[in-house]
């Protein structure tokens, strides 16, 4: 089924940092997210995926300092 994909910094205080997010679309017919859904009349409460799968995180980048939450910590 579909779900969300989480891109990701990761810092040196092992702190990941959400830098964008996109839906992954499964493509199958019977999952009410997806762009393949069917587009014919049917019951999609009982025959289609109501839920997305879990949420997936890719670290994309790896920056050689510490996130902003640890060097700039609020007071």
């Amino acid at each position: 089924m579909c779900f969300i994909l989480h891109i990701a910094d990761s810092y040196t205080c092992e702190h990941q940092v959400v830098t964008k997010r996109q839906r992954v679309d499964c493509n199958k017919q019977f999952c009410r997210y997806s762009a393949s859904h069917l587009e014919t009349r049917h019951n999609c409460v009982r025959s289609c995926a109501q839920d997305l799968n879990p949420d997936q995180t890719v670290v994309m980048n790896t920056v050689n300092r510490r996130c902003d939450a640890c060097r700039y910590p609020a007071t």
